[in-house]
């Protein structure tokens, strides 16, 4: 659940963060309307808007303890529950819109998932060590060639930013063109999810470009930004989502 907080400054601990060291990041999202989602321990999904106390809860116990939550489609919210492959697309009312196996489709050992832009999803699969994009139905629609170095740490999101798409590998993020040839390799890096530029975190900093302004922000040990939309970000620290203000 989000505490709403207005700051004047950061927080007062300003060592480097292990994105790794935190609990299940994967599990928390923010869309481009100001609302975000979290999977709870009690294997439901919360859904709140920034600036609004209410919370929105569904029930997902059904379906597994541990998705990777994708809401670039505010109105297609998907969770991809990687361990038993089920997909789950909710609307932003969180009714159920969709949800089939994609192992049961095509196996497969899925250790990245994401959104592409049009829609489809890019998923890596350990089986033939190549990022592939497919179709809502599971189909097979384009891969990479085979990229040996791309390592399974439970789920860990891919993000496609229209020109470039990127892959999150443990602490390297490894960039290719949308026809999936490669362009390179950051060392200690992560994007976050953002939808009017790019924002990266490099060295325990989050750097990013706002109102013709260049923002370049510490984070504690304990917390870390999991996205940002319109004039806010949202931390994911170990009690929860927390909201700061863009100042």
């Amino acid at each position: 659940m989000i505490k709403p907080l207005l700051i004047l400054g950061l927080l007062l601990k300003t060592c480097t963060v292990d994105l790794q060291d935190l609990p299940a990041i994967h599990r928390s999202d923010i869309d481009n309307f100001n609302n975000t989602y979290h999977f709870n321990t009690n294997q439901e999904l919360e859904k709140q808007t920034i600036g609004n106390t209410n919370t929105q809860r569904f029930g997902l116990s059904n379906y597994g303890n541990d998705p990777i939550i994708d809401a670039s489609f505010p109105l297609e919210i998907a969770l991809f529950f990687y361990k038993n492959g089920t997909l789950v697309l909710l609307d932003n009312q969180m009714n159920i819109l969709m949800e089939h196996n994609l192992y049961e489709i095509n196996p497969m050992s899925v250790s990245h998932f994401g959104r592409s832009i049009e829609g489809m999803y890019w998923i890596f699969n350990q089986n033939t060590k190549t990022l592939q994009k497919i179709s809502p139905d599971g189909k097979l629609i384009t891969q990479s060639n085979v990229l040996p170095n791309i390592e399974s740490r439970g789920i860990q999101r891919i993000y496609d930013l229209g020109r470039e798409v990127y892959i999150q590998n443990g602490t390297e993020l490894i960039g290719f063109t949308p026809n999936l040839k490669y362009i390179g390799t950051e060392k200690d890096a992560y994007m976050i999810r953002s939808y009017k530029f790019p924002a990266k975190i490099v060295n325990g900093t989050l750097s990013f470009s706002f109102a013709k302004k260049t923002y370049s922000r510490s984070f504690g040990f304990d917390s870390i930004p999991i996205g940002i939309s319109q004039n806010n970000y949202v931390l994911q620290t170990q009690n929860g989502l927390i909201l700061q203000k863009i100042k």
